[in-house]
């Protein structure tokens, strides 16, 4: 089974640096250029997508929708990203201000956002996703799309390589980009792609 992890195209919340979590942000136009012409490289090559999950905020959700794929999607909210709480729509710069472990997300994993959520339960929500997935689907199906955040990129990519959560987040995927896992029962993970297909 392969797993294509897709990131939402360019948000207003990344344009202005803002703390976003699970607020809603819009794409902006370049971001839905981006998952155009993601999509577009997906048909160039061929593939096909057997089923897709979706975080149900609305940046990835547009994002599913511009990628133009004829595929049955599941919205499932363990794919969303980090509940930020009451910094949501801080900038970064000020959010640091707050607090400067926010900086070292993965060295304190265990700190909440005030009204929130920490790394260690957005871990772990994704965690119990990709299990059943794996459970689900490995020996059923060829490709399964996901669409998400940054954050459902790392999580999903921390579990899959036993990447220590100390080190979050290691896998800087970028807006409208995508990352390809092989994934079975019975061996290692094998990383095909990262950041590939965008602009």
């Amino acid at each position: 089974m392969n797993i294509f992890i897709v990131r939402h195209g360019q948000s207003e919340a990344n344009v202005h640096n803002l703390v976003c979590g699970q607020t809603d942000s819009a794409l902006t136009a370049k971001g839905e250029a981006q998952a155009k012409k993601l999509g577009d490289f997906f048909k160039s090559c061929n593939i096909e997508f057997d089923a897709a999950f979706c975080s149900p905020l609305q940046r990835a959700k547009k994002t599913l929708e511009s990628l133009n794929l004829n595929v049955n999607v599941d919205f499932d909210n363990r794919l969303m990203e980090t509940n930020t709480g009451d910094f949501s729509h801080l900038t970064f710069d000020e959010l640091h201000a707050e607090d400067e472990r926010y900086k070292f997300q993965g060295k304190f994993n265990r700190l909440k956002y005030p009204g929130g959520e920490s790394i260690s339960d957005v871990f772990a929500r994704h965690q119990q996703w990709l299990s059943a997935c794996v459970e689900m689907y490995s020996t059923k199906i060829h490709n399964v799309l996901v669409v998400g955040h940054g954050g459902t990129a790392n999580c999903i990519l921390h579990n899959l390589f036993n990447v220590p959560l100390e080190l979050y987040p290691a896998f800087n995927l970028a807006n409208g980009r995508y990352a390809r896992v092989e994934v079975n029962n019975e061996s290692t993970p094998k990383l095909h792609c990262f950041n590939g297909g965008g602009e």
